[in-house]
């Protein structure tokens, strides 16, 4: 159902909907990612989900060049707003959890 408001003058209409409505823009994800985070999408392709610590270290192992945490948190950032990972925040941290068929 749609929500119609007067903003500013004009009417704005908002449709809402169960489930976001996006394209296949998987093309443009992997053209939209340096290697550091195409290491971290691969990484969390394979083992589906985790930590920021786990990212962290499997980077470490593989002698990625020079990166903070933050650092990290900011490509993982990107990586959720593209569509490849998501995060869940529970009790003890956060959990990344690759989206499937994102890649």
């Amino acid at each position: 159902m749609p929500i119609f408001q007067e903003n500013l003058g004009g009417l704005a209409v908002t449709f809402r909907f169960k489930t976001p409505i996006s394209q296949d823009n998987s093309d443009r994800n992997i053209e939209a990612m340096n290697l550091r985070q195409k290491m971290i999408a691969e990484f969390l392709k394979e083992v589906k989900t985790a930590t920021t610590g786990e990212v962290l270290n499997y980077l470490v192992s593989i002698n990625i060049p020079a990166f903070t945490h933050r650092t990290i948190l900011r490509d993982l950032g990107h990586l959720q707003t593209i569509g490849i990972v998501n995060l869940k925040d529970q009790k003890r941290g956060r959990v990344w959890i690759f989206q499937e068929n994102s890649l």
